[in-house]
């Protein structure tokens, strides 16, 4: 996927080998990040970032959380180039 991707509800997985530009993921959202490319600009207003079901290493190289956000991830498989997180709650889980 190259052109930005916006998770305004439900659920959505990503599936195989591509890199994503920019991914906006709403409150009521869940972005199962399951591909093995990189996303440039994650931006997570609020809903849940899942890449427990790849264990392949990513990188998001930019992750902008808003409150409510979730990240949960498998130990370290992805690293986060520049995390701008501001001084508002998220969670970030490690299985």
């Amino acid at each position: 996927m190259s052109a930005p991707t916006r998770v305004r509800g439900g659920n959505v997985e990503t599936l195989g080998i591509f890199a994503l530009t920019t991914v906006t993921v709403d409150p009521t959202a869940t972005f199962y990040y399951s591909s093995e490319g990189n996303v440039t600009t994650l931006a997570n207003n609020g809903g849940t970032v899942d890449s427990t079901r790849q264990s392949a290493a990513r990188t998001i190289a930019t992750y902008t959380p808003k409150i409510g956000a979730v990240l949960k991830q498998i130990g370290a498989n992805i690293t986060v180039t520049n995390w701008t997180a501001l001084a508002e709650l998220h969670t970030v889980t490690y299985s």
